[in-house]
């Protein structure tokens, strides 16, 4: 009845599905596909509901990405992928040096001797960042992207700001001429003042070309 219970086999059907369509694909890779494809609204039109009852539009926090497209995801032209040592600088950032062997089941990691990253530096589908609250404090992150579609190009939009903050990219497109070619961008975040202590705003950006559109939701959280 929630939705959680049937959302894993249904999303682990599509993901091994997506596995036997392009075996090349990492565990990134078909996250991204699936998560930059998903529909944000519903059968009518209207933006997903946080429940049945109250029929107010959720949040990311509620929804995710979205609703999974397995046809679009199988087809997604750019994806963000994450290679095994990038997990490790994002776990030293959180855990221990014990903590993350353990995880990872890996010996010779050092947290002390690496250069750590937080969540909004990790290279994911989707930006998550905390933000200062005082007027003109910046954040600086960046995105790259791989090419599994054919050549193209792609315009880079905000097209949902998050309140309290202004976003500006160092480039209005991309363009790939291969598969599996990698490009990146950067996003400056500026805090415009005019949020709280504590607020969360939401916003999304697209890569959008003349057969592929590539979504990446955007939570910033004020402190």
């Amino acid at each position: 009845m929630s939705g959680t219970s049937m959302a894993t086999p249904h999303v682990s059907g599509i993901i091994v599905d997506l596995k036997k369509n392009h075996p090349d694909w990492s565990p990134a890779m078909i996250k991204s596909a699936i998560m930059t494809t998903a529909l944000t609204e519903d059968l009518d039109g209207n933006p997903i509901a946080d429940d049945a009852f109250s029929h107010q539009p959720a949040s990311y926090f509620a929804m995710g990405a979205g609703h999974v497209n397995p046809e679009k995801a199988n087809d997604p032209g750019l994806v963000y992928d994450i290679k095994p040592l990038d997990y490790v600088l994002y776990l030293c950032g959180m855990y221990s040096t014990d903590i993350v062997k353990a995880i990872v089941r890996q010996q010779g990691i050092y947290c002390s001797t690496i250069h750590s990253i937080t969540a909004a530096e990790l290279n994911y589908p989707s930006i998550g960042l905390r933000m200062p609250i005082a007027k003109g404090s910046t954040v600086v992150i960046t995105r790259t992207l791989t090419n599994v579609g054919p050549p193209e190009l792609y315009d880079l939009q905000i097209k949902k700001m998050p309140n309290g903050v202004d976003i500006r990219s160092d480039t209005k497109n991309l363009s790939f001429s291969a598969l599996s070619e990698k490009q990146s961008f950067r996003l400056q975040f500026t805090s415009n003042g005019t949020s709280q202590r504590g607020q969360v705003s939401e916003g999304y950006l697209i890569l959008n070309s003349t057969t592929h559109v590539v979504r990446s939701p955007i939570s910033v959280t004020y402190y």
